[in-house]
């Protein structure tokens, strides 16, 4: 009776991708601002809301949405869906100028919110952003970067009755 041998390969190791670790951060750092807002007041006593309830919907829209990509790609990557290998549109040039863009209009976003108000800066941040990643398309840009900023407008300042940052212009 011989005895059959057999393969001793080594089966290749595991890798952990950038995607996962990024994933595994966000879901920590969304987990612990969500601790942190569920620590601030829902209600004001006026009975408005506080300046905890924004907070803890983005914390745990943050942990649902990190945790459901975290695990759609772990099974991806379980079944052999990716090479380990990141796909080359991911590094190209477009993506870094839509990082800079993207990182550059934050930055203005932030610093006009006083000098042009909340109306004025979202709708040029958003139509800043949606005319570079889309371009060609300038009325659909348009249309979507005054939507948003309407409803945004109409939900914080007549539904929720929050303040809205006003600039200069009285808007």
């Amino acid at each position: 009776m011989t005895r059959r041998l057999e393969s001793t390969a080594a089966r290749p190791a595991r890798v952990v991708l950038a995607p996962t670790v990024a994933l595994v951060v966000a879901l920590v750092g969304f987990t612990a601002y969500t601790v942190e807002a569920f620590q601030l007041e829902w209600l004001t006593a006026r009975g408005n809301i506080g300046s905890g309830s924004f907070p803890r919907l983005i914390g745990i829209a943050g942990i649902v949405a990190s945790a459901t990509a975290l695990v759609q790609g772990l099974r991806r990557q379980h079944a052999g869906g990716t090479s380990g290998q990141p796909d080359q549109d991911d590094h190209g040039p477009r993506a870094r100028r839509a990082t800079l863009v993207a990182v550059a209009s934050s930055v203005l976003l932030v610093a006009m919110l006083e000098v042009l108000g909340a109306l004025v800066a979202g709708f040029l941040f958003l139509l800043v952003n949606l005319e570079f990643l889309d371009r060609g398309r300038r009325m659909v840009n348009l249309v979507v970067a005054i939507g948003f900023v309407a409803g945004a407008y109409g939900l914080m300042s007549v539904f929720l009755d929050a303040p809205w940052a006003v600039g200069l212009l009285g808007f």
